[in-house]
């Protein structure tokens, strides 16, 4: 009976060590899987600005009247012009005055303050890219179905020394940062005949495009467009799959670099 007692006491024992270490291990992995997780967010996330106060439009903004919120980087991207705590010195300086009313707990904007820089294109710009804007033919250009971000292939008539003349693609999978001089979305403008017809949005057209190309491309440009023989056609393309801003192009097409060569005749008919 003794003996039974003992084996019972020394099994009981043993039951308990085993759950203590099974306890133990199941609380090593919850904690092994949520430091997983919250160092595969950190990534993920920007701190952004939000005003601790209400405060009316003409309002001289102190940095007491801010705070700092993490957000995730895809909800922080839909609020155009937030600044975030890289951009916090934009409110320094005690001569910034809000151009409008805002309230407690909205995120601050760059259009809520007056004295700090707008919301540059240029910041959106790649690194070791450039912005040049394009004359390009207007009754050749996709209207409407053209917005900024979007991707385009530029494309005109080349003359080489000794051969036919034919098209070529000048530009390809660039990216379109400005559409008749303005950085953003243009409303729908008659231009020319449009205007003569009838204002009808569908119709809505333009002479130049911004897209965005790497340094070398811009002084190529500069040798290449005076001995274009036609006007730049823009070529709408389907975005590239994920980002807006992965796999760009932005280098002149590599079988043009050996006109670039060529001397340019002083009196060479100019295009684009």
């Amino acid at each position: 009976m003794a003996q039974a007692q003992q084996e019972e006491l020394v099994w009981n024992k043993t039951l308990l060590v085993v759950s203590v270490l099974l306890g133990l291990l199941a609380a090593g992995l919850f904690y092994a899987y949520d430091w997983r997780m919250r160092k595969k967010l950190t990534g993920d996330v920007v701190t952004v600005l939000r005003w601790k106060r209400s405060l009316r439009r003409g309002d001289l903004v102190a940095l007491s009247d801010i705070e700092e919120v993490t957000l995730r980087k895809q909800i922080a991207g839909e609020l155009r012009g937030v600044i975030t705590r890289r951009d916090r010195t934009l409110l320094e300086g005690g001569n910034v005055h809000l151009a409008r009313d805002v309230r407690k707990y909205d995120f601050v904007l760059l259009n809520d303050i007056l004295g700090a820089p707008l919301d540059s294109p240029s910041r959106d710009l790649g690194e070791g890219m450039r912005a040049v804007t394009l004359r390009v033919d207007p009754n050749m250009t996709p209207g409407d179905m053209l917005r900024v971000n979007d991707r385009v292939d530029v494309v005109s008539l080349v003359s080489f020394p000794g051969r036919p003349l034919r098209s070529y693609v000048i530009l390809e999978n660039v990216r379109v940062k400005g559409i008749g001089g303005r950085s953003a979305n243009p409303e729908d403008q008659p231009v020319g005949a449009a205007r003569a017809r009838g204002y009808r949005p569908s119709m809505r057209t333009y002479r130049s495009i911004t897209v965005e190309v790497k340094r070398k491309t811009v002084q190529q440009l500069a040798q290449l467009l005076p001995r274009l023989r036609g006007k730049l056609i823009v070529a709408l393309r389907p975005l590239p799959k994920g980002e807006l801003g992965a796999e760009a192009g932005g280098e002149l097409n590599p079988e043009l670099l050996p006109l670039l060569e060529q001397p340019l005749p002083e009196d060479l008919p100019t295009g684009g």
